[in-house]
């Protein structure tokens, strides 16, 4: 065994060390010199390491991976009991999901999930991002997926850059302060704050199951194979980006004694992506915001050099030695990998609504979360793709693309999955620059205004009947060539049917739009409307109940119902059948409350 004065060569051969040097670099083969001696990084001198013999092979196994473990799946049961509770009582604690926070600064909505937020950034400012590598469900799928690379022979290594590892702190801006900026810009004052700890609608503010669970499959599997281990929390998670910040003050952090001798076992267990040899030598600490205090790397040191303790916080701490790495990506790489990832995340999430109504989300439906997963990944496998036609020699995790000029088998699946790939971004492109052209059209008609008004057809303009015909003509390719069902498609060409005049038509499109998503309130409100103007009060009555269980607290919908009512009791009394239009005032009793001119109404009814 050579000593530390020999550089690496001691480690040659180590799978620790090679664990360490693939965490370390974060370089494909490409990125390497191809004339360049086998390390050029100077190495350490002992007045940091022990010169004592380094315990080198492989890491031995964390003792806190399983105790961590059985806190993250606690964390999912008290998740399971949570949803039991509310199918039980029908209402229940509101989510506890930090992106809940985003209706406290819009509207002063103060729910669980926002006091959740608040209270893990007081906590990740004292201690460091516990609440990450111990409470979040999403690290615990990551995690997971990592665990079972790991047992099948893979181990992710980390894609590192500098431009998009500042995305989830912009996210999290835009998620929590822009509302704030919006309010202040458009002088509508703060939010009148207030809580609202309970909620009945459960998943009301959720993207639904197939949505839901894309998600979680892209996030937390497809992005960790990709981009490493915690690849959505490194370059997606906007909870996360405001956490760095704090973190960086904490003053809880893993520090290292004089006993460390540089093994690198810390660096090969670290799933946050930290590197925890280099740190802790330049540093005497660890200082990555990235960290997530799972502990592997305190639990693993062979000599107990490593430690949880208060001290200095990382801001401000000053390296004993440069950095020992160089940058994988030049920076036109990473102008590439903004770019693209901007124009990626604008197609799936729209822009700001706030100034671009019109510029809606994908289908109307991509949560933002899953848009900052797949712009994060399609960006970084642009510029592979575009590595792939320029470098010799290209790897991608464990697949070698191109080898001495050539495509591998595994570069060509790799080429085959990028065409198909960016064939689905370019389509989704072009169905958002077609639904937002319709949109555009279609917010500048009086729809609200003249769809159920008698002198609709004489009140539009020569320039309102463009807008239709050019919204009709936008919204039919959408509604023929989109992949996914739009919800507002067909509720829009059903105002637009409206508006010229064909309410069948309209009743036809506002049950598509119900077939798309059945626990859309608004489309049974909307419907109820529609056949209440022909005269369908049995069907209208019908669908604005259905709209009222959906959503009790809607005062619209009371309205309508009001009025759906006493026109159905009317047309039930003409008809003869007093008996039927009783019991449909004792309904809108009930949804009315006491009422002198009801009674009056059933004491005239009950003497026929």
């Amino acid at each position: 065994m050579g000593s530390e004065d020999d550089g690496h060569s001691s480690s040659e051969g180590s799978p620790a060390a090679r664990a360490v040097e693939e965490i370390e670099s974060g370089m494909t083969s490409s990125d390497k010199p191809a004339c360049s001696p086998p390390d050029e990084r100077p190495a350490l001198g002992p007045s940091f390491y022990d010169p004592e013999p380094v315990h080198r092979g492989t890491p031995r196994v964390s003792r806190v991976g399983k105790r961590r473990a059985l806190v993250l799946v606690g964390i999912h049961v008290l998740v399971f009991l949570h949803l039991v509770h509310w199918q039980l009582r029908g209402e229940t604690l509101s989510p506890l999901e930090p992106s809940e926070a985003m209706y406290t600064t819009a509207r002063g909505v103060v729910n669980a999930g926002a006091i959740l937020l608040g209270a893990s950034l007081v906590s990740v400012l004292i201690f460091g991002r516990f609440f990450c590598g111990w409470a979040c469900h999403l690290v615990a799928l990551q995690d997971g997926c990592a665990w079972l690379l790991k047992k099948l022979g893979r181990r992710p290594r980390p894609l590192r850059s500098r431009a998009l590892s500042w995305v989830p702190l912009a996210a999290g801006l835009y998620m929590f302060g822009f509302p704030l900026y919006v309010r202040w810009a458009e002088d509508f004052g703060w939010p009148d704050f207030g809580l609202h700890l309970t909620k009945k609608s459960f998943w009301e503010t959720f993207p639904g199951f197939w949505l839901g669970f894309a998600t979680f499959a892209f996030c937390g599997g497809v992005m960790v194979w990709f981009l490493g281990a915690k690849g959505f929390c490194t370059y997606a998670c906007p909870y996360g980006g405001l956490f760095r910040v704090m973190d960086k003050l904490a003053p809880l952090r893993i520090r290292v004694t004089d006993a460390c001798k540089g093994c690198g076992h810390c660096s090969a267990v670290c799933t946050s992506n930290v590197r925890v040899k280099d740190e802790v030598a330049r540093f005497g600490m660890v200082v990555d915001s990235g960290c997530m205090k799972c502990l592997d790397c305190v639990s693993v040191c062979p000599e107990n050099a490593l430690h949880l303790g208060f001290g200095k916080p990382a801001v401000g701490a000053r390296p004993r030695s440069k950095r020992r790495w160089r940058l994988p990506y030049s920076w036109g790489e990473e102008l590439f990998l903004v770019t693209l990832f901007g124009a990626v995340l604008a197609i799936c999430a729209g822009l700001p609504r706030e100034y671009y109504p019109w510029a809606t989300a994908l289908y109307g439906r991509m949560p933002l979360l899953f848009s900052l997963g797949l712009a994060s990944g399609t960006a970084f496998l642009g510029l592979y793709l575009w590595r792939f036609y320029r470098s010799p020699m290209l790897t991608l995790q464990t697949l070698v693309l191109r080898q001495e000029g050539r495509a591998t088998r595994s570069g060509r699946v790799f080429l085959a999955v990028a065409v198909i790939w960016f064939g689905l971004v370019l389509h989704s492109a072009w169905i958002q620059a077609e639904t937002w052209v319709a949109n555009r059209a279609f917010e500048r008609l009086p729809v609200g205004e003249l769809a159920f008004a008698p002198d609709r057809e004489a009140r539009l303009t020569g320039e309102n009947r463009s807008d239709i015909a050019a919204a009709k003509e936008h919204y039919a390719v959408v509604r023929r060539w989109g992949l996914v069902g739009d919800l507002r498609v067909p509720t829009r060409l059903g105002s637009l049917a409206l508006l010229e005049g064909d309410a069948e038509r309209a009743a036809r499109l506002m049950r598509e739009a119900i077939a798309v998503d059945p626990e859309f309130a608004y489309s049974h409100g909307d419907l109820a409307k529609i056949l209440a103007s022909q005269g369908r009060f049995a069907e209208a009555k019908a669908s604005i109940e259905e709209a009222l269980r959906l959503k009790p607290e809607e005062p619209e919908f009371r309205e309508v119902a009001k009025q759906i009512l006493v026109r159905r009791a009317e047309q039930l009394a003409q008809s003869g059948d007093f008996p039927a239009a009783i019991e449909v005032l004792e309904e809108l009793k009930n949804l009315t409350g006491p009422n002198p001119m009801l009674d009056a109404m059933l004491r005239q009814l009950r003497g026929q």
